[in-house]
């Protein structure tokens, strides 16, 4: 189900075209549900509905501090390709954030996609604050459960426990500093 995802390995020229495939297949995704089923938040951010959440699934371990990310396989067609930077359980949302970075294409610049999947339990929220790591498993589902569980992305995401916008904010600063040294702060 992870075979072509995003590795670090890849060249720059090959993460770029998974990166842009990867946004149109969510863009794809998105369109083909009722526009009721997902809403535009601050900069790149789309909040799905419960009905969207409900392709996703959620599980831990506590031994490994890995939260781990059932997705199925038409998300993992988007899933897979895009570059997430960071996972972020957003407590005051009440929701789990995938971020990924936008992409620039010659002298256009595609906006970044953050992906907010709800989480509506407090309980459950509660449960995932030791956890560290998230990473992504293959999942079938029958009848609103989980009955097989396939290949596990060799890819783990550094999980982040606070705001969303902090966590855009942090990563920003972070880029800025690696691209270019101390110009891209005045900017």
């Amino acid at each position: 189900m992870f075979e072509g995802q995003l590795l670090s390995t890849d060249s720059h020229n090959l993460k770029l075209a998974k990166h842009v495939i990867g946004m149109a297949a969510f863009i794809r995704w998105v369109n083909s549900f009722p526009e009721s089923n997902i809403s535009m938040g601050g900069h790149g951010d789309r909040l799905l509905s419960p009905f969207m959440a409900g392709f996703f699934s959620l599980s831990k371990s506590d031994k490994d501090n890995v939260l781990f990310l059932g997705v199925q396989y038409e998300e993992s067609k988007w899933m897979k390709m895009l570059p997430w930077y960071a996972a972020c359980i957003d407590k005051e949302r009440k929701v789990l954030g995938l971020l990924c970075d936008g992409v620039s294409l010659g002298h256009k610049r595609i906006d970044p996609i953050n992906v907010l999947i709800p989480i509506e339990s407090d309980w459950k929220l509660e449960q995932l604050v030791q956890l560290r790591t998230l990473c992504m498993v293959g999942v079938a589902v029958e009848n609103s459960q989980v009955t097989q569980v396939f290949d596990q992305s060799q890819r783990p995401i550094k999980l982040l426990h606070q705001p969303i916008g902090n966590a855009k904010r942090a990563h920003m600063i972070e880029q800025r500093k690696s691209d270019d040294g101390m110009s891209g702060l005045f900017e």
